[in-house]
């Protein structure tokens, strides 16, 4: 007789917040926003403004990313083609 493993849940902060946060649904949707409003939002904010977000928000991102991937070494092999060959290529 064999006990059945309880199911595992692949999301790590629910589905929505994984998705706009993690996936990068948000950055999908700022990116699309300032593609529409770019000459109204170059005017209305200082010049280093931008930037300044985008770092604050993308490094602590590929961060996380980084210790999802490299943490332990089944998730390096698990994750190799787009961590070594894709980022060769």
């Amino acid at each position: 007789m064999t006990t059945a493993l309880p199911p595992t849940n692949r999301w790590l902060h629910g589905m929505t917040a994984d998705l706009l946060i993690g996936c990068g649904g948000l950055y999908m949707f700022l990116f699309a926003a300032l593609v529409v409003a770019a000459p109204q939002v170059r005017s209305a904010l200082p010049g280093f403004l931008l930037p300044l977000v985008i770092l604050l928000i993308s490094v602590p991102h590929y961060g996380g990313t980084l210790l999802r991937v490299y943490q332990e070494r089944e998730e390096r092999w698990k994750y190799a083609v787009f961590t070594v060959y894709l980022t060769v290529f």
